[in-house]
């Protein structure tokens, strides 16, 4: 099932996250791609926000993987943009958190290919005129229906 939903303001991106973040259990994996600035990382700090987590989302560009903790969960967050392949993924082993104990959220998640789990919600994201954000999110019917009610 896909979904799509324009957010207009920051708040209603962060709205859109929170009731994304209500559908997530632990190994809810999301991989989110869209072009720079389209807002990810702001999206899946909003989502870790909604699961609790301590501390300021910040781009895990340069460290490939942050860890929030505190919450329901924990929440590792992910940008694979520097990564080139599936191998480089593996070598790292970051693939074993992509269902592990709490939420992968995954920027540019073509390097993971096949190691992102069967249940991954898919989701791209991008900008609009304004402030505006188109965000489209695939998955599973029972982790999509009914998101996102804005």
């Amino acid at each position: 099932m896909t979904q799509r939903v324009i957010c207009h303001t920051l708040e209603d991106t962060k709205r859109a996250a929170a009731q994304l973040a209500g559908r997530l259990a632990p190994g809810s994996c999301v991989a989110m791609d869209g072009d720079l600035g389209a807002g990810k990382t702001a999206f899946f700090g909003f989502v870790a926000e909604a699961l609790g987590a301590c501390g300021q989302a910040s781009s895990p560009t340069y460290v490939l993987m942050q860890v929030y903790t505190g919450g329901k969960m924990p929440v590792y967050h992910f940008d694979l943009y520097r990564l080139a392949d599936e191998e480089a993924v593996e070598e790292l082993g970051l693939d074993e958190y992509f269902s592990a104990d709490g939420v992968a959220l995954i920027e540019w998640p073509g390097a993971a290919g096949s190691l992102l789990p069967p249940n991954t919600l898919r989701g791209a994201m991008r900008r609009l005129e304004g402030d505006a954000r188109e965000i489209v999110i695939t998955g599973p019917i029972d982790a999509m229906e009914g998101w996102c009610a804005l």
